[in-house]
Order: C-alpha cells, then structure tokens, then sequence
C-alpha cells in the first residue's frame, strides 16, 4: 500500500485483519500533516494488528464472543432461564471479561514500548518518562499474564488512566523536545544568508531576521527546563515556560514554530537569491550551490 495518508492506513488495517501481509509504502511519517504524535499512535496500532502475540489473545476472545452470542440468542423470548443456563452464562461472561483484559493490556504494552522507544537518549526528562513507561509495561504485564480481567477490572482502569496521562505527557514532551532540536539547527544556509543577517543586526536589529534568531536561542534555554518539568508531571515548571497556566503550554510552542517557520523562510529565500544572482549569473560554470558552504563561515563575512 502507497501512501501514509488515512485511505491508505484504512486499506493497510483492513489487509492485515484479513490476515494478508501488508507492507505500507509512505513518503515520511504516518499522517505527517497532523500531529507527530497520532502518526506514531497508528504506526502502533497496525504493529498490534500483525503482532502474533496480539492474534493469540484476539482470536480466543472472538471465538469466546460468539459463543457468548449464541447461548444469548438461545434464550431469546424466554420468560425464565434456569440455573444452569444462567451458570453457563455468568461464566461465559467472566471468561471473556478476562480475555478482552488481558487483549486490552497487551494493546497498552505496545504503544507504551512504541512511544518509549522513540525518546530522545540523554535529553533533560526523557530517563523520567522512560522510568515511568517501564513501570506501567510492567503492570501492564502482570495483568495480561494473569488475565485476572474479573477481579482486576478497577486495576485495568487506573492503568489505562495511568497510561493516558503518560501519553499527554509524552505528547507535549516530543513536541518540545522536537522544537529544540530544530531550533539547534537553524544556521547560516549561505554566504548571502550571513551577510544579509550581520547587516540588518548592525542597521536595523529590530527587523524580523535578526530578532527572531535572537528570541530562538533564548527560547532554548528555557525549553530544557521546560522538558524536565513535563516530564516529572510539575507543571508549575511547564507553566512558568509558557508564561501562564498550563493550558497556555501549546500555544507558546505554536508561537515558537511560527518563528521557526519564519528563520526557515528567510534563510530559504536567501540561498534561492544567491543562486540566482550568483551561481546562475556571474559564476554559471562554477560550484554547485552547496547548501553549506566555505562561504557561509567565511571570517572576512564576519
């Protein structure tokens, strides 16, 4: 299947519960135009939906509901049942409240593995995060081994809370920590690029170009902090960064994407510039515009 878009994701789950192999072609991430994070939640979704382990527990529960549904259908416009019947229901019942719990856990295992693996090594919070999914993979664990569905059904639903907020947590904490990488890349993209940036920080330092590089690498600063605070679940911390309430967390990494897009678009016209009044016209034989070059570092540029 070609694509990463939602009618390529339906027809890709519709083959692998079919039980075809499915082998999904896609350009970059699942759903890219949305947040990463749904991407990466459907990415986990259809590993469940070829995960071996996963059929295991899904098939003897769907045999289980069947079974169920008949011996419902049975007593369909009977005024009474008798003792036996109703027996044979209540632990037909049971049976598939344990296996449906132990298939829900195993589903919560693997977004939990999925989203852990994909924390940035070394980064300011992300051994909190990973401590925490550790600990729920683990709970998680001891519920579906037992299928204690019954009895654990309380237990099964502070986990799944658990593990919701962890996801809202992990959620904001990719977003960030993917705004500060991208910030750590923003540099010079040509020879033009620098010389247009030192003029109008020397002449006019209040011009977007140069105040919104500025205001990025400060914002760097106060984004470490702000990873480590969303990971402990402190957001005071996470508050003090978006300066304001919680809520207000999104909004100030929106106005930080909104800069970035900004640099990027500054730094992209300038190259396309150089290339056209340099590469193309006074040095067509020349070197491939390259997109950082000898030029770009040049200390007489300085």
């Amino acid at each position: 299947v070609y694509g990463g878009s939602v009618v390529a994701l339906e027809l890709a789950q519709a083959f692998l519960r079919l039980g075809s192999h499915v082998t999904l072609v896609a350009r970059g991430t699942l759903l890219s135009k949305e947040d990463p994070a749904i991407g990466e939640g459907l990415k986990a979704a259809l590993e469940e939906d070829r995960d071996a382990a996963g059929l295991k527990l899904s098939g003897p529960a769907f045999e289980l509901y069947k079974k169920f549904l008949v011996a419902l259908s049975a007593l369909k416009g009977r005024r009474s049942i008798t003792a036996a019947e109703s027996k044979n229901l209540e632990e037909l019942r049971r049976e598939l409240r344990r296996k449906l719990a132990a298939l829900t856990a195993h589903c919560a295992q693997n977004r939990l593995r999925a989203r852990s693996s994909a924390l940035p090594a070394g980064a300011p919070g992300a051994g909190l995060l990973l401590k925490e999914a550790l600990e729920l993979l683990s709970a998680f664990g001891a519920l579906s081994g037992s299928e204690d569905g019954d009895g654990g059904a309380r237990r099964l639903y502070a986990l799944q809370q658990a593990a919701d907020f962890w996801t809202f947590k992990y959620s904001a904490y990719m977003r960030l920590a993917l705004v500060k990488s991208r910030i750590g890349k923003v540099r010079f993209s040509c020879a033009l690029d620098r010389i247009v940036y030192e003029v109008q920080a020397k002449l006019t330092p209040s011009a977007g170009y140069p105040r919104l590089k500025k205001e990025l690498g400060a914002e760097a600063a106060d984004i470490a902090g702000a990873l480590e605070g969303v990971a402990a679940g402190d957001y005071e911390r996470a508050a003090k960064f978006a300066g304001g309430s919680g809520d207000a967390l999104f909004a100030r990494i929106e106005g930080i994407e909104r800069k970035l897009a900004a640099v990027e678009a500054c730094a992209k016209r300038n190259r396309r510039l150089q290339f056209l009044f340099w590469d193309a016209f006074l040095n067509p034989p020349g070197l491939e515009p390259a997109r950082y070059g000898a030029r770009a570092g040049n200390k007489l540029l300085r």
